[in-house]
């Protein structure tokens, strides 16, 4: 049997093909490329294609079968992860025109975090008539992570073009910087994150809706400090601003959650920028010896997009680790329960 993996980004997908155990290829494409993924596929027909889901609401915390319910769902909110949602939906409809008889499924981001504080300080009829709480995201993402170690609590830092904290307990989500969209919590590359409420009324109307929500969601973040919204630019061109803002944004969320839930056994750094760069985890674990962490320099130097490891000092009450997140493979166990 055939599986098909698809794992949307805001700009490019990534694709992966597996047959009954193993990952067969995988291919890194921009959101309008997916002919090149046809001629990978050369005359193969997957039976199962299972999709990374990223969108707001109970009925979204589920692993689903995409069926007409789920298209039409996610098609009323897809104003709400439009970095995400509006990709699911192309990926769907050329799926189903070119794959006809695959059983489409779902991987759901935030079911991984169904165990978390979810609560707004917001009237209960409100809540509750619009389904308000924080979801959170990355979940296939730390689910991965918590398959590579046999520690339970931990800090999730998970870095890429999007990026949330998360405090695991027993190994269950207990907090994730994450809320009911992705926008809230850590900025992006191109996300605001956290801002005032009130400055968002106040742009909508200035500017309108559009406008703000383009805004907040696709010219913010990184992208607005520095005018990149790739790491590696920022870094190469030496925007210290955005950096130092990066970094110290996560440092706040790992001193937010040891002072709420106590020192953790470890951090982990994983994502493309978690896992890639040695500077971006250098910064964020300096000068954190007051909470018991230390790093080792030379180590955290070492793991550079290559392998899984630690980098704390020998007196650090806390480990350091890098692992290297594998959604695909966690979706593929996901889509196996389909079969």
């Amino acid at each position: 049997m055939k599986t098909l993996i698809i794992n949307p980004g805001s700009s490019s997908v990534r694709y992966s093909l597996y047959g009954d155990k193993e990952k067969e290829f995988s291919i890194i494409l921009d959101n309008k490329s997916n002919g090149n993924l046809m001629r990978e596929l050369g005359e193969c027909k997957p039976e199962i294609v299972c999709i990374r889901v990223v969108a707001p609401g109970t009925y979204f915390q589920e692993h689903r079968a995409i069926d007409n319910v789920f298209i039409n769902k996610l098609e009323t909110v897809k104003n709400l992860a439009p970095l995400h949602i509006n990709s699911v939906l192309n990926e769907i409809k050329t799926i189903k025109k070119r794959f006809p008889q695959a059983k489409l499924t779902s991987a759901s981001d935030s079911n991984f975090h169904k165990t978390q504080q979810s609560v707004y300080p917001l009237p209960k009829k409100i809540t509750d008539k619009y389904d308000l709480k924080r979801f959170g995201y990355h979940g296939l993402s730390m689910s991965s992570v918590l398959r590579n170690t046999n520690l339970k609590n931990i800090i999730i830092c998970h870095l890429g073009g999007g990026t949330s904290v998360a405090y695991i307990t027993n190994g269950k989500s207990k907090e994730t910087s994450m809320g009911f969209t992705p926008l809230e919590g850590l900025i992006g590359g191109t996300r605001s994150g956290n801002i005032d409420p009130k400055l968002v009324l106040y742009l909508i109307k200035r500017i309108g809706k559009e406008k703000t929500e383009n805004i907040l969601n696709e010219q913010s973040g990184l992208k607005a400090l520095s005018g990149f919204s790739d790491m590696r630019d920022i870094i190469s061109k030496r925007k210290y601003n955005a950096l130092d803002f990066y970094c110290q944004q996560i440092k706040g969320y790992i001193g937010d959650y040891i002072a709420k839930y106590g020192k953790p056994q470890a951090i982990v750094f994983t994502g493309a920028i978690g896992f890639g760069s040695p500077i971006i985890r250098a910064q964020i674990c300096e000068n954190l010896e007051h909470l018991g962490i230390t790093l080792n320099k030379k180590a955290n130097s070492l793991l550079n997009e290559t392998k899984n490891g630690e980098f704390q000092g020998q007196d650090s009450d806390t480990k350091l680790i890098v692992i290297k997140a594998k959604e695909d493979d966690e979706m593929f166990r996901i889509a196996k329960l389909f079969s």
